[in-house]
């Protein structure tokens, strides 16, 4: 079985390794993309409300750098959710308090990057339907901020070594860019229920809402809003 397990392995590199040797190393494409998010749309909810996140994604897609629609049907798609507690009162949550919420999913996957971070990936039906829609259920009173980010594999990081993956053109090393954006609600994202509130890290780093901050907000898949009790 072992002898197996080390055939497939080499077999896996050497396929990855023929691969890499198929592109261009001259060629290199950047996207920046639109992702329109879907939250129940309150700013207010109480405990034992669900709140739903939805996506659905078409496979043809307008690059903004270029004003062309890309085929991104063999396009992997799917986010990091994270859950931040706003509070003055205490420190900067890390990690995220995902796992304080009740989970449903109707349509995708939420999957653990980690169980020290509770950090979740939320991914899609499937490749050719990038759809998921799945809800939490807050447990507690407390003010939130999720959001959902592009893993940083998507990205170009400014050449920081990142790896190239396959969007439209296989032959081509392809990035999205950090342009890109997920508007929640179409930028309506509550995050006047942040504005003005300070929080202090474990570093003694303080961090205050601004009302500058808000446009990014409003496009980086975040969504603010209070639990109250019964």
């Amino acid at each position: 079985m072992k002898d197996i397990h080390f055939l497939l392995g080499v077999v896996l590199m050497l396929l990855f390794i023929t691969l890499s040797s198929c592109l261009d190393r001259n060629c290199y494409k950047f996207y920046a993309f639109e992702f329109p998010l879907t939250v129940t749309p309150k700013d207010t909810f109480t405990i034992g409300d669900t709140i739903w996140w939805e996506m659905n994604v078409p496979n043809q897609l307008l690059d903004q750098n270029t004003g062309n629609y890309i085929d991104v049907t063999n396009f992997e798609l799917y986010f990091d959710l994270f859950v931040s507690e706003i509070d003055s009162t205490v420190p900067i949550p890390t990690p995220s308090i995902v796992n304080e919420f009740i989970k449903i999913v109707q349509v995708g996957r939420l999957e653990p990057v980690n169980d020290i971070a509770q950090r979740l990936f939320v991914k899609t039906t499937s490749l050719t339907e990038k759809h998921f829609r799945f809800g939490l259920v807050p447990t507690r009173s407390a003010t939130y901020d999720v959001s959902l980010n592009f893993p940083n594999i998507y990205y170009d990081l400014e050449g920081f070594n990142q790896r190239a993956f396959v969007v439209a053109d296989p032959n081509c090393r392809e990035y999205i860019t950090q342009e890109s954006t997920i508007p929640s609600n179409q930028g309506q994202s509550n995050y006047y229920l942040l504005t003005g509130v300070c929080q202090t890290d474990n570093d003694g780093i303080r961090t205050c809402y601004t009302p500058d901050q808000a446009p990014l907000h409003q496009t980086n898949g975040s969504y603010a809003f209070h639990v109250k009790a019964p």
